[in-house]
């Protein structure tokens, strides 16, 4: 999540760059964003608190049109999207925590059920090495690309191995 001190500081470097004293200089900005994902990091050293750039008084000068999301589309278990909400604002009751307890699996020693790695490659050869590891038949699928191919050239590899 953007910073409010980034945000400001974005509005003004853009100001001066096309010397204009309209907001972020005239520039049409599209911002998107998730309220709920995880807060700026606050760095002291550069006096930013790590507030949210949308409690600056900025984002309700540029922003007149603001999009709210309320039906969620991705879920459609009552209680489990209750659970999410729940979770996402701290607030657990006793219910949800038993529907979490009730989704949760135990792994095999030994497993970890999540890896983080810095690179793609890094991703790419870690899962690589885990379908080798595993039984069953291979799947290839192979994209069919159409259009500007050009831009097509950082995606994801022309054929997927499952």
């Amino acid at each position: 999540m953007l910073s409010r001190k980034l945000f400001e500081q974005l509005e003004y470097i853009c100001r001066k760059i096309v010397n204009s004293s309209l907001v972020f200089g005239g520039l049409q900005v599209i911002v998107v964003g998730d309220n709920f994902q995880l807060p700026p990091v606050p760095d002291y050293l550069k006096m930013d608190s790590g507030e949210y750039c949308f409690k600056s008084p900025v984002f309700d000068k540029i922003f007149c049109h603001k999009i709210i999301l309320k039906e969620v589309m991705r879920q459609n278990q009552d209680d489990f999207i209750q659970a999410i909400n729940d979770v996402s604002r701290g607030d657990i009751p006793e219910n949800t925590l038993n529907l979490i307890k009730r989704l949760s699996c135990h792994l095999p020693p030994g497993e970890d059920p999540i890896r983080l790695c810095a690179r793609n490659f890094d991703c790419y050869i870690y899962n690589a090495c885990k379908l080798m590891d595993m039984d069953g038949e291979e799947f290839d699928f192979c994209a069919l690309d159409e259009g500007d191919v050009s831009k097509l050239e950082r995606t994801l590899s022309h054929n997927i191995y499952i």
